[in-house]
Order: structure tokens, then C-alpha cells, then sequence
């Protein structure tokens, strides 16, 4: 959504909060207008700080380095089937 649009629909909401005689509508604006107000405030954050990518688990390098420990100490003991003929 553009900032401006949010700030527009922000505006209308309060002017509609502030003109509605309803109690129900009143507060279905206020709620609306705490909406757009996080929307722009969650915005102006995304701007201050560009995204970061997220770290690669080390879990996986883990996994793959048990995985190529396995299969050393598997070939080490004769696992790979060379020798065994007869």
C-alpha cells in the first residue's frame, strides 16, 4: 500500500471517528485508525532499516559434516565392500 493512501484513509477515519454518533461506530474507527497509524509506523521502520537476508542455519553444515564423518568412518572399516572378495 502507498503512505499516502494509508494517511488519507487515516484522515477519513479520524473524521469519521470524531463525527460518528453511534458508540459502536466510534470505536469500530478507532480501531481502524490505530490500524493505519501501525501501518505507518511499521513502514517508516522498513525504510529506516533495509531488510536482511536471514543467516544460513548451521544446523544443516552440521548435518552434512556428520553425514561425511559417517561415511569416512564407514569406508575406513571396510564398508565399501573392496576387499571382502573372495
Amino acid at each position: 500500500m502507498n503512505s499516502t493512501y494509508i494517511r488519507k484513509r487515516l484522515a477519513d477515519s479520524l473524521t469519521a471517528m470524531r463525527k460518528a454518533a453511534d458508540p459502536c461506530a466510534r470505536i469500530a474507527h478507532s480501531g481502524m485508525v490505530q490500524g493505519y497509524r501501525s501501518l505507518l509506523a511499521k513502514r517508516s521502520d522498513l525504510r529506516k532499516e533495509p531488510p536482511k537476508a536471514a543467516p544460513e542455519p548451521t544446523r544443516q553444515d552440521n548435518a552434512t559434516s556428520e553425514l561425511a564423518r559417517a561415511v569416512e568412518e564407514w569406508s575406513n572399516e571396510g564398508g565399501s565392500g573392496e576387499g571382502r572378495r573372495r
